[in-house]
């Protein structure tokens, strides 16, 4: 007799994470499922099956690209070709690694979600095809579980805002509530990170690479058309992955208001626990915070600069 297990991140992403298994990443089976206990990584799957053509389709590719890059003159648009194909397939390996722990990660996501729960309410070609979908995936992705991650933490403001108009607050239980989607938040980076990093580093190569291409005059058009699309999906996936540390530094503005005479232990635990720990996604060297967003900028700016002085 299967149990049925309601997993809030497993109904938030199960229908990108079946779009991605159609388009040939991500083997696990029961996608289609409420219940997360049905969800499986089967490598006998015809999903397995669909992913290896895929991977060897997204190989070839690459190794043909990387062969032609070295006996060709070594330009833009080769380094273009080669890191497209090249980022493709690390892309996929990285799925494939997600597609092994995802049951224990929805597992994991729904032990704290329940703890959370007890005191916060619910509220061209086919290779080529196939790696601009698992480009663009991966920052779709990455807006699904920002949005997810930072309603727990409207959730948990608007309690400390409700529980503070009414002089109800349990501080204690708001510490704890806070260190389980703290958690929450590093088990999803943990398993999200590289993919995060991959993706930052692609956005980031490809706005410069295609701003370069708008300066010129031939395909004005389309190159207008891709740049403007790109850069705006970067934008919308950065600011909402960074939402999530701005939304989570909130409670801090509330206690600054509190009297003093409310001051007490479990106060001051919460207020070092909120500012010395980074709650944010990351891309392994950096955390996605606005003042990252910045620096992100300043860097294009700086790369653009100097593709310009080459030419």
């Amino acid at each position: 007799m299967k149990v049925n297990v309601y997993c809030e991140m497993h109904v938030c992403l199960r229908v990108l994470m079946r779009l991605c298994r159609w388009a040939g990443f991500f083997p696990v089976e029961g996608l289609d499922k409420l219940n997360m206990c049905e969800i499986r990584y089967n490598i006998r799957s015809f999903y397995a099956f669909y992913y290896i053509i895929t991977l060897l389709s997204q190989t070839y590719f690459a190794g043909y690209t990387i062969y032609w890059s070295f006996t060709s003159n070594l330009g833009l648009e080769t380094m273009t070709n080669l890191l497209f194909h090249a980022t493709g397939v690390l892309s996929n390996i990285l799925l494939l690694n997600l597609a092994r722990k995802w049951f224990k990660i929805l597992r994991r996501a729904a032990d704290i979600e329940k703890r959370a729960f007890m005191i916060c309410p619910k509220t061209i070609n086919v290779v080529v095809l196939q790696t601009t979908f698992l480009w663009n995936f991966t920052d779709v992705m990455t807006i699904c579980l920002s949005t997810y991650l930072t309603g727990y933490f409207q959730n948990f403001n608007n309690i400390i805002e409700e529980n503070q108009k009414e002089r109800t607050v349990k501080w204690g239980d708001i510490r704890m509530l806070h260190t389980h989607l703290v958690a929450l938040v590093m088990l999803v980076d943990k398993n999200m990170c590289y993919l995060i990093l991959l993706s930052f580093f692609t956005n980031l190569f490809f706005i410069c690479a295609q701003f370069f291409y708008l300066m010129s005059i031939e395909d004005f058009v389309y190159y207008f058309y891709s740049f403007s699309f790109l850069l705006t999906r970067s934008c919308v996936t950065s600011f909402l992955a960074a939402n999530i540390h701005t939304v989570s530094k909130r409670p801090l503005m509330i206690i600054q208001h509190l009297p003093s005479a409310e001051y007490d232990i479990e106060i001051q635990r919460l207020i070092r626990q909120i500012r010395y720990t980074t709650t944010a996604l990351s891309g392994v060297f950096f955390h996605i915070t606005r003042g990252m967003i910045l620096q992100m900028v300043g860097t294009i700016v700086t790369y653009e600069l100097v593709l310009l002085q080459f030419t």
